[in-house]
């Protein structure tokens, strides 16, 4: 018998799926700002592994200059993609070449509705700054 109010705490987490398999040449791109969100409970290795997620380094290349084996790299790579921190995107391939080009007759290259001033966002001026931009550079 119980005496007393009885006080029942429940937490509720949402039921993810498995997470994806992350290869050695697939390049993370964080969502979020990961400095912004470590927390002293993490792994260390994915402290070594955090300042190379910038978007341009395959796992591989991340491994290599976080000085760990490639195998933990992948893990924490597939923890940050499975909570939704990162996305995985193929590696682009050196011999192709990647440049601005005017958009087709016809194709909108602002989106969005126009603010006030009658200016709207200029998807091809944002693009060439941010690939103008080195990597230390883009937020």
């Amino acid at each position: 018998m119980l005496d007393g109010p009885n006080v029942l705490d429940l937490r509720l987490f949402p039921s993810l799926p498995n997470p994806a398999s992350v290869r050695d040449w697939d390049v993370p791109v964080p969502l979020v700002d990961l400095d912004a969100i470590k927390d002293l409970s993490w792994d260390l290795t994915l402290y070594r592994v955090l300042p190379y997620i910038i978007g341009v380094n395959s796992v591989r290349r991340i491994a290599t200059a976080a000085q760990i084996e490639p195998a933990l790299a992948r893990s924490a790579v597939q923890h940050l993609v499975y909570f939704s921190c990162a996305v995985i995107v193929d590696l682009f391939q050196y011999s192709n070449s990647y440049a601005l080009v005017s958009g087709p007759a016809g194709l909108p290259l602002t989106c969005g509705d126009p603010p006030a001033n009658g200016e709207g966002l200029d998807v091809g001026r944002e693009c060439a700054a941010y690939v103008a931009a080195g990597p230390d550079q883009r937020a």
